[in-house]
């Protein structure tokens, strides 16, 4: 190719030199638009991870005191028959007195 060039250029023909500018120009378009979708990549990401920050800090924030309707709750579950609440009443009584 380089040759073509050089040849090109010594009897001043204009189609190698001309064909070369158009696929770099191509070249460089192909090369802006990957930019771009690096670039709008890197925003979704940056969003999502203000997102999960953001969560996280709610997450955090929350109080960690059981509500007296859940812990109501609870005391139902122990006087059912249905031995997976119970059971799961139980897990809820033994974690909170573990505390």
């Amino acid at each position: 190719m380089l040759s073509k060039d050089l040849e090109a250029v010594q009897t001043g023909t204009s189609e190698v030199i001309s064909s070369n500018t158009q696929s770099e120009l191509g070249g460089i378009e192909a090369v802006k638009q990957r930019v771009a979708e690096i670039q709008a990549l890197q925003g979704y990401k940056r969003a999502a991870q203000k997102d999960a920050w953001e969560q996280l800090q709610l997450i955090q924030q929350s109080p960690t005191e059981t509500s007296p309707a859940y812990i109501a709750r609870m005391h139902q579950w122990l006087e059912l028959d249905d031995p997976i609440l119970m059971a799961e009443a139980e897990a809820f009584f033994k974690y909170q007195n573990t505390d």
